[in-house]
């Protein structure tokens, strides 16, 4: 299963400075928490003047993987995409 989606959902974070390395410790979709256990992929996208930053997480225990959006010029966070983690 494979959604493409346009969700705003909540996230807790932490940028570490000395190593410039993002972490998302929880993300909060429809009235769950999930808890990614790494960022299995992050790139950059400009639409138009707005740079979006573009993760890849999942979270093992649900089997589930998340593309977030992050926009850079509102400070929202979206939930663009949900699979199966096991591609079933």
């Amino acid at each position: 299963m494979r959604a493409k989606l346009d969700d705003p959902i909540s996230v807790i974070w932490s940028f570490e400075a000395t190593t410039r390395k993002v972490r998302i410790h929880k993300l909060h979709w429809q009235q769950r928490d999930y808890v990614p256990q790494a960022i299995d992929f992050h790139h950059r996208s400009q639409q138009g003047n707005t740079l979006l930053h573009i993760f890849s997480v999942s979270d093992v225990q649900a089997g589930l993987c998340f593309k977030l959006v992050f926009n850079t010029r509102f400070l929202t966070w979206t939930l663009a995409e949900v699979a199966d983690a096991f591609g079933s």
